[in-house]
């Protein structure tokens, strides 16, 4: 049994965790985004966030902490105090390719630096062709790209999946292609549409709306099955690149410290909002399907992402920019 010296601390630190938990929240809430407004992080966050609001009763505004590939976000996240007023929409690329990808450089670590909460959203890759190239499934790009070696460019968000979905393409395929990184999806799809880029890699919840728009195409879904809400796009296996598949995924933590019955009543409010109708459809929209757990839960999903990704980025060749 423990001496009463050591009894009394831990008795104190439950006593007032469980008073912080009863209280909390009693004054607004910062939510840091380490993308630019609109991405496949973003997104999702402006969901949650909206409806969190109105469940705990106070306002969630969004911070956009952009840089890095969302180390910088990351890091600002992680320094911040661990009171429950500071939350990070952490995502693939800052928790689980960046770990690998800086080795060494990062301000953050994403499996002691943070406290997981909930996992929000698990996002499918499309692969794009704007309306100069001319490919209307995967196989016709892989043609075009050996037919033109070194003159085609793919363009992706650096430090996220899809810039390490580019690189497996072109290691994959043996093809000379051109990875263009940028800092997030939108200028992508501009340059997609202006004819600066023959493709890209981007997720349903950036793109959907656009499909289309003035010739961009998706010819190819990177998901392990046809995608219900696009159908007839086949998917990367049916054209014999099953191991170009991903998804960016996004969800709620804190910094490390944060008390344990915050956490908890921060997971227990999330997953009442995830399990509504209204944020189901929403998702859905995006082509994102709900998938409630615990805290414990998305802690072992990250640690499992970290191992997926730090050996996707080692057989790419990826260097961080």
């Amino acid at each position: 049994m423990l001496p009463v010296r050591y009894l009394v601390p831990i008795l104190i630190t439950f006593l007032c965790g469980g008073a912080a938990a009863q209280s909390y929240p009693d004054r607004p809430i910062k939510l840091i985004v380490p993308f630019a407004a609109g991405g496949p992080a973003d997104i999702p966050a402006r969901l949650i966030a909206q409806r969190l609001s109105s469940k705990l009763g106070q306002p969630i505004y969004i911070e956009n902490r952009t840089g890095g590939g969302g180390t910088v976000g990351a890091a600002a996240a992680a320094r911040a105090k661990p009171d429950g007023y500071t939350l990070f929409c952490g995502s693939t690329g800052p928790l689980a390719i960046a770990p690998t990808l800086y080795a060494g450089s990062l301000e953050y670590d994403p499996q002691q630096s943070f406290a997981p909460i909930a996992l929000l959203s698990q996002v499918p890759y499309l692969v794009l062709v704007g309306p100069a190239t001319p490919a209307n499934r995967l196989s016709d790009l892989v043609a075009y790209a050996r037919e033109n070696p070194g003159k085609v460019a793919i363009g992706a968000a650096a430090g996220a999946p899809a810039q390490l979905l580019g690189y497996l393409f072109r290691r994959l395929t043996a093809t000379d292609v051109v990875i263009v990184p940028y800092r997030g999806g939108a200028p992508v799809l501009s340059d997609l549409l202006a004819g600066q880029l023959h493709a890209a890699f981007e997720t349903t919840s950036v793109v959907n709306a656009h499909l289309g728009e003035n010739g961009i195409r998706a010819i190819a879904a990177a998901a392990p099955q046809r995608l219900p809400m696009l159908p007839s796009i086949p998917t990367t296996a049916e054209d014999g690149l099953g191991e170009l598949t991903a998804y960016s995924w996004s969800g709620i933590l804190a910094p490390r410290s944060t008390p344990r019955p915050v956490i908890t009543r921060l997971n227990a409010a999330i997953n009442d909002v995830l399990a509504t109708a209204d944020m189901r459809a929403d998702l859905a929209r995006l082509g994102s399907a709900t998938k409630i757990g615990s805290a414990d839960d998305f802690a072992g999903y990250i640690d499992q992402e970290i191992r997926k990704w730090a050996q996707w980025v080692r057989d790419s060749g990826m260097q961080a920019q």
